[in-house]
């Protein structure tokens, strides 16, 4: 699977989570729910329009500008920025705080134990101690790691071990 396909595959899977955590609220439908945005990094090609947890949005009846407002943050690579950025996120009032990579997950998951947060491309989300365990997250903060213990073995049992049959062939 390519790296677009599986960032596109994760943020969709992330939107999924922070759409059930905002629709356990009470919808309102004059009411504007803010929902924060936090990566480490930042993907200068990815328009608004393009936007993977937005898609899913849409397509849950949560519509950027008109019930749903994405506040978006991205350190740029420079780690240190985001307690900072963080900050603003909490003081703009987000609901729900989804975060992109380990750094930015941690830094979120210090500044508050109220928000909900959810993570994606986090590879050990419980070693860093975002997460209790993959069965029961515990506390503010759940979302989809991309890692899983063993994942790497069965990957090397069904390509090595059997591969793909091809032609028809039974060897």
């Amino acid at each position: 699977m390519g790296q677009h396909l599986r960032r596109r595959l994760l943020i969709g899977g992330s939107a999924l989570l922070v759409a059930q955590l905002a629709g356990a609220q009470v919808r309102s439908p004059d009411r504007i729910r803010l929902v924060g945005y936090l990566a480490s990094t930042v993907d200068p090609k990815l328009t608004l329009q393009q936007d993977p947890p937005l898609q899913r949005f849409r397509k849950l009846g949560w519509i950027e500008g008109q019930n749903i407002i994405t506040e978006r943050r991205f350190a740029e690579n420079k780690l240190e920025r985001l307690p900072e950025l963080t900050q603003e996120l909490i003081r703009a009032r987000s609901e729900v705080i989804v975060t992109n990579g380990s750094a930015a997950s941690v830094a979120v998951a210090r500044a508050t134990s109220t928000i909900p947060i959810v993570f994606f491309n986090v590879p050990f989300p419980v070693e860093l101690g975002l997460v209790d365990s993959f069965a029961r997250p515990g506390r503010n903060v759940t979302g989809v790691s991309s890692y899983a213990d063993g994942v790497g073995t069965k990957r090397f049992e069904f390509n090595v071990l059997s591969p793909p049959r091809r032609n028809g062939s039974t060897t």
